[in-house]
């Protein structure tokens, strides 16, 4: 089949918000940039166009500071943080709010000053999050698709779209490119570059479901394991609680909504407020992985709804309360949708479940955004470590923006101090003859009968009351896929454009490989923590301070731990970790941080 070949200092795989900036940092920087994303830009799959509400920045109040931030950071992230890169990152943030208001996201406001909002896990009572402007719609993500494709198209960024990387190139230790298939043609495409930076997003789409786009299927995360990269955390992926009933609103965010904005409480169906054996000082304003984890043991201690799930509820308010409340989401999205059923929030409760949310499993990074490969960088939901445990409300955009500025300049820095690496045209061929197997599969199998079955295992055996008997299970079944189902897949649509069957066989191996790094680093943990919830396990243990690392050695995942370093803050000596204690100061931080963004009023609107 033939190839094409494009040069450029820095390759950026993703389009999302990280993606962008990195994009934009580097243009900056004077390094020739190609930025590869596998739909339409800006209207793809990335879960950034998608966002809800909250863009956590410290500075807003004299008495918030990067200081108190990063321990809300660490707080919430029971401790397991890598705490220089969350330094690092949030040191950013105020910066990463002025370019926004320059560039024209719109964020609430009065009389110019913004307004932030209180949301999950912040210690400050005055809230740190940003929300958007309710004009002309109510969704963050909104804004920043937007705003951000046009910034970088003004600039004459060059932009591969329907482009799907199938894997990376490498020559010895380095990253020198990657091998893409162009889906509007199917012609393959070799990239070489002098850095690569993954901002690919997570691997939502394992499970059924989930609050971003299914077509998230951890591509950056899979090649990355076959490159040889150091992977970590990948026990840990976030739920959200969302409607399940009626089947219009399953997957709606409107429980969690009405819990942050409204006071919601969730009781079971013996109309208990069940958070008090989770988080009694908090109750519903705990973290998201409490609400998740006490949701999920209600319904299977046989306290569910008539539609396997738990009640949310407003109907404690007063009625006039509660109007003027739910008055300002009046036409947003969510509120459209709701106000086709026959629920009455002044009198009904919503039955709620839980969704797949954020992906925490990725490349080990530093500071600098780099992995242990030279010329690769990792940033996003393909970066780990920031996170902990658990990540913080409202923190992933102002990440996924630092990250951008961070990896963009490093990246560039090295493209001009480096010459264009060669590739190895026998790796290239044979990534190019493993990618065409299934079109030349004659019988075998289809993927959409294959891969339902397989996201029903991954939901019943690894998200919550994990014990070792289902998740060996899911491991057997794992294996069972890699041995007979993958190498059985065939695409029975032979078009040359726009052949998607052959891209979702592709899209299930890299789904397989990461469900593998999900049970095995689950089988691991034997304790329950933050988002990772063993039922044969059921309390953290104080000698588990520790991250699972693995790599990818022969095509077996070989895997390790690495203590964390309390560089800024640690645990109390009575705590093991919870969210709910506050930690100890060890230092200050030093390093470079951004102006507060007190009283700061050029370019806001609202």
């Amino acid at each position: 089949m033939e190839e094409k070949i494009i040069e450029t200092d820095v390759l950026i795989i993703g389009g999302g918000i990280a993606g962008c900036r990195a994009a934009l940092e580097v243009y900056e920087n004077n390094a020739k940039v190609i930025m590869v994303t596998k739909g339409l830009f800006g209207r793809d799959c990335g879960a950034s166009w998608m966002a809800y509400k909250g863009f956590q920045s410290w500075g807003l109040h004299p008495q918030d500071t990067l200081g108190l931030h990063v321990k809300d950071t660490i707080r919430c992230g029971w401790f397991l943080n890598n705490q220089e890169n969350v330094n690092s990152y949030l040191a950013h943030t105020p910066n990463t709010v002025r370019e926004l208001l320059k560039w024209g996201v719109r964020f609430n406001s009065r009389d110019g000053e913004l307004l932030p909002i209180w949301q999950l896990g912040q210690s400050i009572h005055k809230g740190r999050s940003l929300t958007a402007a309710q004009w002309p719609r109510g969704q963050i993500g909104y804004n920043f698709s937007r705003v951000l494709p046009h910034i970088i198209r003004a600039r004459g960024i060059y932009i591969a779209e329907d482009m799907f990387i199938v894997d990376l190139l490498t020559r010895e230790s380095a990253v020198v490119g990657a091998l893409g298939i162009n889906i509007r043609t199917s012609q393959f495409t070799i990239f070489k570059a002098k850095a690569t930076i993954l901002a690919t997003g997570g691997y939502h789409g394992i499970y059924k479901f989930t609050t971003a786009n299914p077509n998230l299927t951890g591509d950056g995360q899979a090649m990355a394991l076959r490159a040889g990269v150091d992977m970590m955390d990948f026990e840990f992926n976030q739920t959200l609680p969302c409607a399940i009933w009626p089947p219009s609103l399953a997957g709606d965010l409107l429980p969690f909504l009405l819990i942050t904005e409204c006071d919601g409480r969730m009781y079971n169906s013996n109309n208990e407020r069940f958070l008090s054996k989770w988080n009694p000082k908090s109750m519903e304003r705990s973290t998201r992985a409490i609400l998740s984890r006490a949701i999920f043991h209600e319904i299977n201690e046989g306290k569910a709804s008539p539609h396997g799930g738990i009640y949310t509820s407003v109907t404690h308010q007063p009625e006039h309360v509660l109007k003027e409340q739910l008055k300002k989401y009046e036409g947003s999205r969510i509120f459209s949708k709701f106000e086709k059923t026959n629920i009455s929030l002044l009198k009904d409760n919503v039955e709620t479940g839980y969704a797949i949310h954020f992906c925490q499993g990725g490349c080990s990074v530093n500071y600098k955004c780099e992995t242990d490969r030279p010329g690769l960088y990792a940033i996003g939901e393909g970066a780990s470590g920031s996170n902990g445990a658990d990540r913080m409300m409202a923190n992933s955009l102002p990440f996924c923006m630092a990250m951008g500025i961070i990896s963009g300049r490093e990246a560039a820095n090295r493209a001009k101090n480096i010459e264009m690496p060669r590739i190895n045209p026998t790796q290239v061929h044979q990534l190019q003859k493993e990618a065409l197997c299934p079109l030349e599969q004659q019988d075998g199998l289809s993927v959409y009968d294959v891969k339902s079955d397989f996201q029903d295992i991954m939901a019943r055996d690894t998200l919550y009351g994990r014990t070792v008997e289902g998740l060996n299970t899911a491991l057997s079944e794992v294996k069972h896929y890699q041995e007979e189902i993958l190498p059985r897949l065939k695409v029975a649509n032979r078009l040359q454009k726009f052949n998607f069957e052959w891209i979702s066989v592709l899209e299930f191996k890299n789904i397989i490989l990461v469900s593998e790094c999900i049970i095995r680093n689950a089988l691991m943990r034997t304790e329950s923590r933050g988002l990772h919830d063993r039922w044969d396990y059921p309390s953290p243990n104080p000698d588990w301070f520790k991250n699972i690392h693995l790599r990818s050695i022969g095509g077996k995942l070989e895997q390790w731990t690495v203590p964390v370093e309390f560089t800024y803050c640690k645990p109390e000596l009575d705590s093991l970790g919870e969210p709910w204690h506050e930690g100890i100061n060890v230092k200050k931080y030093e390093g470079w941080r951004a102006e507060p963004l007190i009283q700061n009023k050029v370019g806001v609107n609202g």
